[in-house]
């Protein structure tokens, strides 16, 4: 019967965050509190120009210090504005009753811009496979009409909705038996 290797606070502080992640809670080490994002200085983000701090993408769990992505909130979030966001309107496009009914959902104001954070854009058809360059199948829905049509129009059970569900099986048996060989491993 193998035993599973005992790491030091500094083996797993110089270990990937998922990688000490899930040692410490094998091992049953707490997580480190983090220091709050005013209290430490963070690198400039590395885009030229930009002089705004990098944005934190986690927090180490033994040592509580940053993993920061290459650039800002601001710099990563312009990174989402090409390809199909293009076509992202900022309003509800069910106001032409497109769906039946005459969409009555107030978008709040951040900022002086929309929030689209109460935006989806949808496939027409319900395929997300199909994703013409011309932006022909995509609208602009609030998160209640696109749950509407997604239900009315069983959106969930197109093609392509299948493909992904079968991706993410296939991925979830992968990871239990990855998971199975580890723990067999480590006896």
């Amino acid at each position: 019967m193998k035993v599973a290797k005992q790491y030091t606070i500094e083996e797993l502080n110089k270990m990937s965050v998922p990688a000490a992640k899930k040692n410490a809670i094998r091992l049953g080490i707490p997580r480190t509190p983090h220091p709050r994002q005013h209290e430490i200085d963070h690198p400039t983000c590395s885009n030229q120009g930009c002089t705004n701090p990098k944005a934190v993408n986690n927090w180490h769990w033994t040592s509580g210090q940053p993993e920061y992505k290459d650039v800002c909130v601001p710099c990563h979030r312009s990174l989402y504005k090409f390809g199909n966001q293009k076509f992202r309107k900022d309003y509800c496009e069910n106001i032409d009753r497109r769906l039946g009914f005459v969409c009555t959902t107030t978008i709040p104001m951040l900022d002086g811009k929309p929030f689209v954070g109460m935006l989806d854009r949808d496939h027409i058809d319900g395929n997300p496979d199909n994703e013409p360059e011309d932006g022909s199948n995509f609208q602009t829905l609030c998160k209640c009409c696109h749950a509407y049509k997604t239900i009315k129009n069983k959106d969930y059970l197109t093609p392509g909705r299948k493909k992904i569900k079968m991706m993410k099986a296939a991925q979830k048996w992968f990871d239990e038996l990855k998971a199975k060989i580890f723990f067999s491993v480590a006896k």
